[in-house]
């Protein structure tokens, strides 16, 4: 039901010209897919990281939506939300889950709060690309910050400990999110391959210091060579595979 009445609230949503009506329409989409969530859902334990999971998944879509000019694509990502928002409304009760089945639930949640992380991103810096006149200085402060946030939501799947254990590590990956997206705005790339660019770097500095909190530590001599292999990856990316424009 609610991965239904996203799909047709955003497939409605696509073909208005009216603001008023587009800025109504993704209001009451949102107010009522919160709610059905809230309902069903309001009771169990780990309710609030879902719900934050499910608010983040709703705003990345709608982020993505608005800057994506292929129709076929657009389509694409409707259903892919729809799936998505249907994916988490769905979810079994972290409680009642055997130990050997939150592992595979916990990377489908990372790789669900990755996405949307590069949908936020890809939409800030598309703003500077369709309206340069804003301050960016401002987006890429506000673009850390939520990048830290997400951080620690997603710590919070492994560790039962206080956000403010996680407060400082969130706050050093913000700063750095921050000065990554400065960087990357000058540089003349599409803003698509610029929101890859700032999530790869963002999820291996949140997986070291995930495994830097967890109680065994963080083991270099295991993480040097997945650091060698993404760094390489990375200048070859950058090298042969995006279009600078």
């Amino acid at each position: 039901m609610s991965s239904g009445l996203f799909f047709f609230g955003l497939y409605f949503w696509r073909n208005l010209s009216s603001r008023f009506w587009l800025i109504l329409v993704i209001s009451l989409v949102f107010v009522l897919e919160m709610g059905l969530f809230y309902l069903f859902n309001h009771e169990r334990i780990d309710f609030g990281r879902k719900f934050t999971v499910m608010v983040v998944t709703f705003l990345g879509l709608v982020f993505l939506l608005s800057v994506m000019e292929d129709v076929w694509i657009g389509k694409f990502l409707n259903i892919l939300g729809a799936l998505m928002m249907g994916f988490i409304f769905s979810l079994p009760k972290e409680e009642e889950m055997l130990i050997h089945e939150r592992k595979p639930w916990r990377r489908l949640m990372n790789v669900l709060l990755t996405w949307n992380l590069f949908a936020f991103f890809t939409f800030v810096f598309a703003l500077n690309v369709f309206l340069p006149e804003l301050p960016f200085w401002l987006f890429s402060f506000l673009g850390g910050l939520f990048a830290g946030g997400v951080s620690v939501v997603m710590w919070g799947f492994y560790f039962n400990l206080k956000k403010e254990k996680f407060f400082l590590w969130g706050l050093i990956i913000a700063l750095a999110l921050s000065e990554l997206m400065w960087v990357l705005h000058l540089l003349p790339l599409g803003y698509l391959v610029s929101g890859f660019l700032t999530v790869w770097p963002w999820y291996l500095w949140q997986l070291l210091v995930r495994f830097h909190l967890s109680p065994g530590g963080l083991e270099w001599r295991k993480q040097v060579p997945f650091l060698v292999v993404n760094i390489i990856c990375f200048i070859l990316f950058l090298v042969f595979l995006i279009k600078w424009i």
